[in-house]
Formats: structure tokens, sequence, C-alpha cells
């Protein structure tokens, strides 16, 4: 018997430090909607669906996080934006939107935790994007433009001088991005730019496609901005990337089709995702492009993506919307974390006592999972020092990752 445990425990040992899985793994199904985003703030993720759910333990768990939203009116969360308020912390927004009736601009200031409706100017009940710039959020709405709050939502105003209003009801303002001092929104097949904190708005569109190519995402690393397109058939798709503030774009799908439909993006550092009917990864800021193995995931296309602790996440539009999440190791992608936030080298110590496994020398940065001796994940989560383990009588594996190298593995033995 006692040789029966030492092979089981060697076994589980070894799939343990390796890769436990290289599949997709299902973290939350929308109970009663489709998924319309995905967001991080700092390390906690929200999605939007018919309301707000949110996760603080990298998708192992969800709640919902609606305090002092109106959903009568069964509104949809669709777009997210952070700002620093005036101490210095995240003030979140996201809007609740219906085409018809009411919707609304929410804030909070404790992480979701409650919301506050924001103030008055905002005559759209479908607000679709968000974009911060400096101390100023623009919104971008289905049916009447772009608004603009300098004072962090206590108010807004209309800035749509020089947009094609004509095209607000047929296109709506989607998506929108802030970089350096430019603003940029996507209506139908154009982009726009404004200088002036939305003043005035003027083509940025030079080399883009304009036959049935629409606008569907922005990301921006460092001075490169990149777009997503969809298209219909016979027109051109993809990725287009411009270095220059939108003065040009240029096609960069090398390893994705001229013909795919893009819908979201999530960057890593210096290396990008794209999703669509597949998940593309670039690590040259769009030179080339792989496709990322797509096993586990259903076969709906992927309408979201995010980058949280060291996984990344993927909205699969299906009826009741999906999130699936993946170790970023394992497609060969790691987290950088700045020097000022790199742990101090400790020495990391552990003990079980009274229920509880205590650690000393961890940092918030550092990964830490418990394991079965069969190899299934019993917790995962970053910076614990102590962890509740209940009246657990087997001997539990632990590893310990600090920026995706492991530094820590072993066994913990119960009381």
């Amino acid at each position: 018997m006692k040789n029966k445990f030492w092979a089981l425990f060697f076994f589980a040992m070894m799939v343990f430090i390796g890769n436990a899985s290289s599949n997709w793994q299902k973290c939350y199904v929308s109970p009663n909607s489709s998924l319309t985003s995905l967001w991080v703030n700092d390390t906690t993720l929200f999605v939007g669906k018919l309301g707000l759910a949110r996760s603080t333990d990298f998708g192992l768990t969800w709640t919902n996080a609606e305090s002092g939203m109106d959903l009568s009116n069964s509104n949809f969360a669709f777009a997210f934006a952070t700002m620093k308020d005036k101490t210095g912390e995240n003030k979140i927004f996201t809007s609740l939107s219906h085409p018809m009736v009411s919707g609304g601009m929410y804030s909070s200031i404790d992480n979701g935790n409650n919301w506050k409706e924001t103030g008055p100017g905002l005559t759209s009940f479908d607000i679709r994007a968000l974009a911060v710039n400096d101390t100023n959020i623009f919104a971008g709405a289905k049916d009447s433009g772009v608004y603009v709050s300098s004072n962090g939502g206590a108010s807004w105003i209309a800035v749509n001088n020089g947009l094609p209003k004509s095209q607000f009801n047929f296109f709506g303002v989607f998506p929108m991005i802030a970089s350096g001092r430019c603003v940029f929104a996507g209506i139908g097949v154009r982009v726009f730019r404004s200088i002036d904190k939305g003043n005035n708005w003027a083509e940025a569109d030079s080399g883009l496609p304009f036959f049935y190519s629409y606008v569907k995402c922005f990301v921006s690393i460092d001075t490169n901005m990149f777009v997503g397109l969809s298209c219909l058939e016979g027109s051109t798709g993809g990725v287009f990337l411009s270095t220059d503030n939108g003065a040009r774009w240029n096609s960069v799908n090398n390893g994705i089709s001229d013909s795919a439909t893009i819908y979201g993006f999530a960057a890593c550092g210096k290396d990008l995702f794209a999703g669509g009917s597949s998940i593309y990864l670039s690590k040259n800021l769009g030179g080339s492009w792989t496709v990322v193995d797509r096993s586990g995931l259903p076969l709906s296309f992927v309408s979201s993506l995010a980058v949280c602790g060291d996984y990344i996440f993927a909205v699969i539009d299906t009826q009741n919307g999906q999130v699936w999440r993946r170790p970023l190791s394992e497609i060969g992608v790691t987290r950088t974390i700045s020097d000022n936030s790199k742990p101090q080298q400790k020495e990391i110590r552990y003990h079980v006592q009274k229920g509880a496994l205590h650690l000393s020398g961890v940092s918030s940065c550092d990964q830490i999972c418990l394991f079965s001796l069969s190899g299934r994940c019993l917790y995962n989560s970053y910076g614990s020092s102590k962890i509740k383990i209940g009246n657990a009588h087997q001997p539990l594996l632990i590893r310990i990752k600090r920026e995706n190298t492991m530094i820590k593995s072993g066994m913990v033995m119960m009381e």
C-alpha cells in the first residue's frame, strides 16, 4: 500500500511540474444572455451581459457586480474605461445600453462593488464605446455621435464637429480609443481622429479599404495603432497598422487571411492577440501572425479578448456567452512586470495550521496553485499568505510561479 501511494505521488508530481493542460478551460457561462465585452481593471475581470459580472481570482469564480445599477429594462453592459480620480485611485466607467428605452452611464470608485449614475448631458440610451484621454472621457453612441466629460462624468456635452452625422443611426460610433493626444473613433468603414479633445474631428483612414470593410476594434502598443476590420465577400479585412497617429494605415495580414474578420485585440507587452474565427498571435508588432491552438474551444467566433494575470481570456459568441482562459506560458507568451514592481527575492516557506496553509516570502505577483495528487487544481490565485484548506486528509501539491517561472514546488503535508 505504501509503495502504491508513493508511485501515485511521483506520477502526480511529474504531471504537476509540467503543464497540467494544453487546452482552453471554460470559466464562465452567462445564465441568460450573450456577452458584449470583456475588460480588465488591474487584476479584476469584468464581463458585460444583461448586467455585469466580475471575477477577482482570474476567472475561477464570478459574481454579479451590479449594485446601484438600474437593470429594469434589460440593459446590456457594453463599454468600459478607467481613469484616475482626484485622489489617484482608479475610477471605472461602464455603460448600460438599450436602443429604445432608458440606459445610463455609471461609475465606480471601489472596483465595481458599487455603481453611481453619472451626471446629465448624455441624450443617448445606447452608448457602445468609451475612451479616456488625460482627464477627458469620451463616449460613443449608437445614434447621436460622441460625448465628452472633463469632470469625471459629472456632466457631458456632445462633440460632433467634423463627424458624418447622417451615418450615426446606420453605424453609430464604435469603437473608440485614445493614444497620446489623439482620440480615434470608428464609424462604419471610416476612422476619424481628434487632436483637440474632441472639439474637431477629421478623417484618418488613408490606406484602409472602404468597400464593406467595417471598423470593429482598436488597440495601441506604444506608437503602434492597430485596427481590426470585418468584411463582406470581395472586400478586405484583417488587421491594419498605423505608426503615425492614423495618417496612414497598412495591411499587416501575414498569417491572417485578407478576408478575416477581427472582433477584438488583447496586448501583453509587445505581444498582440487578435480574435475572430481564429485566435492569432503576433510577437513582432504585426509583422507576422501565427494561429493559436483552439483545443477545447467551441467552434463559434471569438468576440473579445483580454489578458489578466498569467492568462489569456476569450469570449465565445454563443447564445449563452462563455468566457474561456488559457495560461500565457502554454502559448509562449511571458507577462512582463516593471522593475519597480518586481518582488524581492525571499525564501518561501509554508506550513499547515488550524485548517489553513500559511505562506511567507510570497509577493503579490507570485501565482500559487494547489493540486490534489490526481492533478486536479484546487486553488489558483496570486500573493496569498493564508489559504483555507479545511479538513483535508490527503497531501496536496503546491506550485508557486513568479513571472511564469517555477520558483517553488513540493508537497503540503496535512496536520
